[in-house]
């Protein structure tokens, strides 16, 4: 429920009704919203908003009912379009509806807090015709005795069957390949009411509670139509699952009753098959037909047609169409049976007009109104949703948001390469979330320089103002406006950029009003709750605010990514749109990257002394595995931010923000989050080797949900073909795990992710970084120890090739070794209390090796990446073997005789004409 009060000019105090409180974020906000569930159904409330001006008080008051849900009956036992057997006992039971506003009225799923009535209709006559030929079908009562009644010497206290929550069909008088619809009706007796109304207080708030509503008498009821068969088929019951809770274990616990489907979401079904003959069901069978002609392909699935769950992906039929999604059976003996379930896919509004005024104006200075009427769609899919927004090169950012058909909001400039054009539109939700969209041009010019940063610190006032107010939408818009503004302007810093602004140029200036701006997004996001269009709206907000990196200050660094790993947190409880989500906060990230690199640049040049900056030598890292540590810190050429620790004022503190620490902080909490919220395709019921591939300009992921029964694991391959990596999953890694059990029913998610070469997620990578890991399913990481046995992975090159400029293979001249690309994982060193770039437990694979990557064998999970160490003269990597002086690999220069000048090694035998042979 969202209310609205009018700002007056001089009010001074605004609040709402005390026992609001705790209801709501804010008690002075014009604007408030009652969370959903919070007023009770069947109740009356008064609201009311008062205003004092000048000691004179003024108030308003709307007076809402809150109308109960009806009741939820289910008809099990006999399946939707199915067959049962004129041989068989066939029984229907309603034992499992339930009342989903049990909270208020206290009634259990007893049986005896309901009345119950059964129906029945049969086929009067049966057409042989071709379908489309066939005259639309009609229904009579069913045959006497098909329900059974009492017989007349039953006492008076038996309830009959037709009222009874369980009902056996009388088979021996059905005909045989005859249709027939069972109606269930299911109400809430008045009586076993009462109690729960007369003992609700009664306040100034709810000004009725005490009255039975008539609403709650209401009856609710459920059909299924079957046909009849001279044999024994399977019986089966399609179930419509709860898409949202895909991946989790109750996704079918309660059915979803409504028959009408968004195509903007996955479509979940559950089918249950029984044999009439005490036998088992042994295989499923899928199809679909609607209006079209369109049948289900596996491209249109997210699992097996032959199981008896099905996940259909969004957008596989068109809308406004019936589909028709039908399941075979058939168990050990034979038999066979089939169901079928209609739905309705589901058309968005339609038949809306936009209008913006005025058509043009000035940055942050002109305030554009939006107006949207005319929308039309069903009765049941109401209230609808508006979401104003304006497209902005960094992101799409929302104006406003809510039942409202009008907003208002200033704009940031438009880009001058459009001509200072902007697209700004509208998006019309409807309660499935199904959307219209529809846009308009508008032309911003841009604001004068010379008055630029007046204007703008103006608007952030403003922007203070509406926080106060409570208009967080207008909040947002209006941050989003001055930093897209700021975007546009002309350059105003120059490096070296400082680490922190002490001046008043106008680039401190800047990089000071963005800093301002960020924190009114962390204030709106602290009174906000948290939502899917909150968590996208915000993230956009965030990667126009960083777009501008050298107007970024290093501490605004690492407030947003905080921020965006409290918009991660969120994101993960909620159904947010991955892959655009993804596409945010990669964009963002890189950002915050190349805006830290650019804050210490300076500091780092002013500092660091030239010599520091030269590459080791191959003399300093020639003697084996102990050289090699000392050349490298933390995996890092030397001259790069891990080798200035010590000799930089305030390096150790610039080092823990900036190097390896933050950067796999912040790789990992995006990692996980494209993994829990875009990888939800393969978060479903049944087994396959199917996968989601996520793919932003930084990363590509791959998720795949695997069986990991000990018995029957034979193994996996997990790829991600665009960068050549590949792990190769072995059965026994899973025979021991620290001390944690993994819920093999369930299975879990094999996680494979590529970050590209240049985005250098990890200081110190030389080729794009694999990270590789194991989750429960739906769940936290599985933490190993060493695996019972290695796993073998190929590490890809950058661009597919092994370069030169990173890996150089010299041979040294006279000990004989060289560096070589070797796999390294990053991860904490507990002796050194570090995270660092390790060897440990990694070996290459045997055998050749690809040109466009390296085999590697690893004994755990982490990220990993292509780095150097040193390989010894006999080509083994990690050993401190050289040559000696007499050229033997790992000699000791046993019987050599002292020399005044050394022999050149590239002699040859014809120098020593005694030695003979």
């Amino acid at each position: 429920d969202t209310c609205t009060a009018k700002k007056t000019k001089d009010a001074t105090i605004l609040y709402w009704n005390a026992q609001l409180e705790g209801m709501v974020t804010s008690m002075e906000s014009p604007s408030i919203i009652i969370p959903g569930s919070t007023l009770k159904a069947g109740a009356t409330y008064k609201l009311t908003c008062t205003v004092k001006q000048f000691f004179i008080d003024a108030d308003a008051s709307v007076t809402v009912y809150v109308r109960p849900r009806p009741l939820v009956p289910i008809i099990m036992g006999i399946g939707p379009g199915g067959a049962i057997s004129t041989f068989v006992d066939t029984v229907g039971s309603g034992v499992t509806s339930f009342d989903p506003d049990a909270t208020v009225t206290k009634l259990t799923t007893s049986v005896d807090n309901f009345e119950f009535a059964w129906t029945c209709q049969q086929l009067v006559e049966k057409c042989t015709q071709p379908e489309g030929l066939c005259p639309r079908e009609k229904f009579e009562e069913c045959d006497e005795y098909l329900i059974p009644t009492l017989p007349p010497n039953a006492p008076a206290s038996e309830v009959p069957w037709a009222q009874r929550p369980t009902l056996k069909l009388n088979t021996t008088v059905l005909r045989d390949d005859w249709t027939y619809i069972l109606g269930f009706n299911v109400t809430r007796i008045a009586e076993k009411l009462k109690p729960a109304f007369a003992t609700r207080p009664s306040d100034a708030l709810n000004v009725q509670s005490t009255v039975v509503p008539a609403d709650f008498l209401a009856s609710a009821e459920a059909v299924v139509r079957f046909t009849t068969t001279g044999g024994r088929p399977v019986l089966i019951y399609i179930n419509r699952c709860d898409a949202t809770k895909l991946g989790k274990a109750d996704v079918c616990g309660i059915p979803v009753r409504s028959r009408v489907i968004s195509s903007r979401q996955n479509l979940v079904l559950k089918a249950t098959g029984s044999s009439t003959v005490g036998g088992s069901v042994t295989s499923y069978k899928w199809s679909a037909r609607s209006e079209a002609g369109a049948g289900l392909s596996d491209a249109m699935i997210l699992n097996s047609l032959d199981t008896n769950f099905l996940v259909i992906k969004p957008g596989s039929f068109p809308q406004g169409h019936v589909i028709s999604l039908m399941m075979f059976c058939e168990d050990s003996a034979g038999n066979t049976g089939s169901a079928y379930l209609n739905l309705l896919v589901n058309t968005p509004p339609a038949g809306g007009d936009l209008q913006v005024s005025p058509g043009n104006g000035t940055a942050v200075m002109t305030e554009f109104e939006f107006r949207t009427y005319g929308w039309i769609t069903t009765a049941d899919l109401l209230p609808l949703v508006f979401e104003f927004f304006v497209e902005v090169p960094a992101a799409k950012v929302v104006l406003a948001r809510g039942r409202e058909q009008r907003a208002s909001a200033v704009l940031q400039s438009g880009p001058v390469s459009h001509g200072h054009r902007l697209i700004v539109g509208v998006h019309v939700f409807d309660a499935l979330d199904d959307r219209a969209r529809l846009t308009k041009n508008v032309t911003v010019l841009p604001l004068l320089a010379s008055s630029a940063m007046a204007v703008l610190s103006n608007v952030n006032t403003q922007v203070t103002e509406d926080l106060a107010q409570g208009r967080y939408s207008a909040a947002q818009a209006g941050i989003g406006a001055v930093a897209g503004t700021l975007n546009f302007a002309p350059p105003a810093c120059v490096p070296p950029i400082p680490l922190v602004c002490t001046d008043t140029s106008e680039c401190c200036q800047r990089r000071n009003l963005r800093t301002q701006l960020f924190e009114s997004l962390e204030n709106v996001n602290a009174k906000m709750l948290p939502s899917v269009a909150t968590v996208l709206t915000q993230a956009a907000v965030l990667a126009v605010l960083t777009d501008k990196v050298d107007e970024v200050e290093f501490d605004l660094v690492r407030s947003a990514a905080l921020f965006m790993r409290q918009g991660m947190t969120n994101a993960k409880s909620l159904a947010v749109d991955g892959p655009e989500l993804a596409q945010l906060m990669s964009g963002i990230l890189d950002k915050l990257f190349s805006a830290s690199a650019l804050s210490t640049a300076g500091l780092v040049r002013a500092t660091h002394h030239p010599e520091h900056l030269q590459p080791a030598s191959l003399k300093s890292v020639g003697a084996g595995h102990a050289a090699h540590e000392t050349a490298y810190d933390d995996g890092q050429p030397a001259g790069e931010t891990g080798q200035i620790e010590g000799r930089l004022p305030h390096a150790r503190s610039l080092k823990a923000v900036l190097t390896a620490v933050r950067a796999r902080t912040l790789q990992r909490e995006l990692l996980e989050t494209v993994s829990a919220i875009s990888a939800t395709s393969v978060l479903q019921s049944e087994f396959g080797h199917k996968s989601a591939v996520v793919t932003s300009s930084k990363f590509v992921v791959n998720t795949t949900r695997v069986n990991v029964n000990p018995q029957t694991f034979t193994g996996f391959d997990a790829i991600v073909p665009a960068f050549g990596a590949e792990v190769e999953v072995v059965p026994g890694i899973f025979g021991k795990i620290g001390g944690e059990d993994i819920d093999y029913a369930a299975g879990v998610e094999i996680m494979l992710a590529v970050y590209r070469y240049e985005a250098k997620m990890i200081p110190g990578a030389r080729s794009p970084v694999v990270a590789f890991e194991v989750r429960r399913f739906g769940g936290e990481v599985v933490h190993f120890f060493d695996f019972s046995q290695p796993i073998a992975m190929k590490l890809p090159y950058a661009n597919g090739t092994k370069s030169a400029a990173l890996f150089d293979e010299t041979v040294h001249p006279t000990k004989g070794n060289r560096q070589t690309p070797f796999g390294r994982y990053f991860d904490r060193d507990i002796e050194r209390n570090a995270w660092a770039w390790e060897d440990k437990g990694m070996s290459r694979a045997p055998g050749s090796q690809p040109d466009d990557g390296l085999r590697m064998l690893t004994s755990h999970f982490t990220e990993f990446a292509l780095g150097s160490v040193i390989e010894d003269c006999e080509g083994v990597p990690l050993s401190p073997k050289v040559n000696d002086a007499c050229g033997v690999c790992g000699g000791a220069s046993v019987g050599l005789e002292f020399c005044e000048t050394q022999i050149p090694q590239d002699w040859g035998w014809s120098h020593f004409p005694r030695w003979g042979q």
